[in-house]
């Protein structure tokens, strides 16, 4: 076999294989918390509500979302949408997009994909979303704990001093905090999982090439 078709065939065997991670689907970066109580923003302007967060390895993020929790000391509240974005930790708008709530749906994610999947290298991001006051949709904060994608860890919460949606430049109000935005991605393989599926499917190859021989 010459050396030209046997690294086409193992970058073959490696390209499926990384489409075969992306295809098993997106990933929510917030999955639970607990304790916590929603929140109803009822000031007279809107702040742009969030949480701080550490990528831990590459990840494409697909979609934005905002929780739809519907009610506020079961009174209906809402608002028809509401900007999300990531922002880098030192305020460069990475990414945004509109959520429109369809309608009340309580304790539900309402998500709406990206035009361009954002690509996040290791390191220090933000999440918020805007909520414009008075009574607008509801948020949960004052959490005791929250549960994130194995690819994510939770830093902090953080929020904007502005009046309009923007960086929430401000962190630590409250240690969990504030779950109102959420966003869902895709792993992207490491180099070395790369390198190991070649290595792999060139063993298989190199043992298969004996036999091969023998039968002609």
């Amino acid at each position: 076999m010459k050396l030209i078709p046997l690294v086409s065939l193992v970058f073959s065997v490696v390209l499926a294989a990384t489409t075969g991670l992306h295809a098993q689907g997106q990933i929510t970066a917030v999955q639970g918390w607990s304790g916590g109580i929603n929140y109803n923003w009822g000031a007279a302007t809107g702040y742009t509500f969030g949480w701080q967060f550490q990528v831990n390895q590459p990840i494409t993020v697909q979609s934005l979302g905002v929780n739809d929790l519907g009610t506020y000391n079961n009174v209906p509240v809402g608002s028809d949408s509401h900007q999300v974005g990531i922002w880098s930790d030192l305020g460069i708008l990475l990414a945004s997009a509109t959520v429109n709530f369809p309608g009340q749906v309580p304790s539900a994610f309402v998500w709406v994909n990206l035009d361009s999947p954002l690509n996040l290298t290791v390191g220090t991001y933000r999440i918020g979303a805007f909520y414009a006051g008075p009574a607008t949709d509801t948020f949960v904060y004052q959490a005791t704990g929250v549960t994130m994608a194995p690819a994510i860890t939770y830093l902090n919460s953080a929020c904007s001093g502005d009046t309009a949606f923007g960086f929430p430049n401000y962190t630590g109000w409250y240690p969990a905090a504030f779950f109102g935005p959420n966003f869902q991605y895709t792993t992207v393989p490491e180099p070395s999982t790369l390198a190991f599926l070649g290595l792999g499917a060139l063993a298989l190859i190199v043992r298969r090439r004996p036999r091969a021989n023998r039968s002609l």
